[in-house]
């Protein structure tokens, strides 16, 4: 079996492990918009590619990846849906939930989780999940709506399946 060659590391398969996250001002910076990429440092961009294992992931710091996605669904109204990512990097990525690129209060929320009760057609559309740390940012969306399309959600386009 592979082991990671530099002590400290952590696997995939538990990013519990260890959650550190640093107070100060880095913290005060806006949460990330999915329409304006956030500002990044003057390392390379180019360590920031989504859904890949770079050398970084091995171990030590790490942009962060996800390992579970969201998928689309059909749910009726009245439902609760209940959206969850696993997100992997080092230091811990902090989650930004979207619905339809307005960023959602996170309060009551278990990390990697969102819990959507009662849903009213109003809560169709599209979910984006933005992971990041200071080693880059990765994202991932999924959109639910009513089964076979009621009248009320004329404007709601599905993902083409």
């Amino acid at each position: 079996s592979l082991r990671p060659e530099r002590h400290g590391a952590r696997t995939e398969e538990a990013p519990e492990v260890q959650v550190t996250l640093k107070k100060g001002a880095e913290e005060a910076v806006a949460p990330p918009s999915p329409l304006i990429p956030p500002k990044r440092s003057k390392s390379s961009s180019d360590q920031v590619v989504p859904g890949s294992l770079g050398p970084q992931s091995l171990s030590g710091p790490s942009a962060p990846v996800f390992t579970r996605k969201m998928r689309n669904a059909a749910v009726g109204t009245g439902c609760d849906i209940r959206l969850k990512v696993s997100v992997s990097g080092d230091p811990q990525p902090s989650l930004y939930w979207y619905h339809n690129e307005e960023l959602l209060n996170m309060e009551n929320q278990e990390y990697g989780g969102l819990w959507i009760r009662d849903c009213k057609p109003s809560d169709a559309g599209l979910y984006t999940c933005i992971a990041n740390n200071h080693q880059g940012e990765c994202k991932c969306t999924g959109s639910w709506g009513p089964p076979g399309g009621l009248g009320a959600l004329s404007s709601w386009t599905g993902p083409g399946e």
